[in-house]
């Protein structure tokens, strides 16, 4: 499931390059709403979360290694690619490098590296990263207090209710945002998929749900209205998820291998692809290239980003994450 996200992602990506780049629409038009593919990560990630942590719920001694896990997860590559991004952004575009006082200077790259809500995004893919950690914050006063499920259910309720009522963006947008509705949906989906039975026409009844979805109303959305998102895009992200677990859980589904080392490698993916089509596309409009040959370098590029995000995920994210872990305190008993 990971990796359709990635690819939904990925797709709207090149079709927006594209049609900036060299005035080629039809891909634009075709993944008008690849942006989905955010709104099913949002939803994967409250299932993964609830799924891997479950065992530390009410076990406040393990807070610590719930969150190294966590960060370690999020920032060593994010730190590696918003290197590689700032040297692009200075050799491609220097006049948007951000110029002022030391401690202005300072500032703003601390809330970018730390990845602080509202920071001024160098990778444009940046802002979910503020929202997984939310995400991850969230979860974690479960592990303080099995108690807690009271304060998410009524983190929960505000956010409905300020989505429904409130100004678009205001200064507490980020911390009710619909986006946190589709992590609440991902950990229902867990809760509920533990707790009832999973029959094969319940999953095949989640799929026709979600396309009948995505058919009626999904060319109404748009990307920057995220309330309209979260209803249409993560409520068709929450069947999908709720019927791949039901298939899987049942033996009668498979994802094909390629599809699950894209999923493996979904984040390096995510993280690489924006920046390196950027400063391709930005060499490539310089050569006066045709149609053709613009779809044919953007393709290769994004097959070998496939091949090079895979090699990366096994040979670098995978092993640091591996020896950053083990040098940490590793409790027996835990269980991810």
């Amino acid at each position: 499931m990971r990796g359709i996200a990635c690819l939904l992602v990925l797709a709207f990506h090149v079709a927006l390059q594209l049609d900036t780049y060299y005035g080629i629409s039809w891909p634009k038009v075709l993944f008008a709403q690849g942006y989905a593919g955010v709104d099913l990560f949002f939803v994967i990630s409250g299932f993964v979360i609830a799924y891997s942590s479950q065992s530390l719920i009410g076990r406040p001694t393990f807070f610590g290694r719930y969150w190294l896990k966590r960060l370690i997860r999020i920032y060593p590559l994010y730190w590696l690619v918003l290197i590689l991004s700032i040297v692009g952004l200075v050799l491609t575009a220097p006049a948007k490098v951000p110029t002022g006082t030391a401690p202005a200077v300072i500032e703003h790259w601390l809330t970018v590296a730390l990845l602080i809500p509202g920071h001024e995004a160098v990778n444009a893919v940046s802002w979910s990263l503020s929202y997984e950690l939310y995400f991850y914050a969230l979860f974690s006063l479960l592990i303080l207090r099995r108690q807690a499920w009271y304060v998410l259910i009524g983190i929960g309720s505000v956010t409905l209710i300020h989505v429904l009522g409130a100004p678009a963006h205001t200064e507490t947008s980020f911390f009710f945002s619909p986006f946190a509705l589709e992590f609440y949906l991902g950990v229902a989906i867990w809760y509920v998929s533990a707790r009832i039975e999973r029959p094969s026409w319940l999953a095949v009844s989640s799929v026709i749900a979600a396309i009948a979805i995505v058919s009626i109303w999904q060319s109404t959305v748009t990307n920057e209205d995220h309330l309209q998102r979260t209803i249409v895009s993560g409520t068709a992200s929450g069947l999908l998820v709720f019927a791949g677990i039901v298939f899987e859980q049942n033996g009668q589904f498979r994802s094909p291998n390629w599809l699950c080392a894209i999923g493996d490698a979904s984040y390096v993916l995510y993280l690489l692809h924006l920046p390196c089509l950027i400063i391709i596309n930005k060499w490539l409009i310089g050569q006066k290239p045709g149609q053709l040959s613009v779809l044919a370098i953007n393709g290769a590029t994004i097959l070998l980003l496939m091949i090079v995000s895979h090699y990366l995920h096994v040979h670098l994210e995978k092993p640091t994450m591996r020896r950053l872990l083990i040098r940490s305190a590793k409790p027996k008993s835990l269980r991810l």
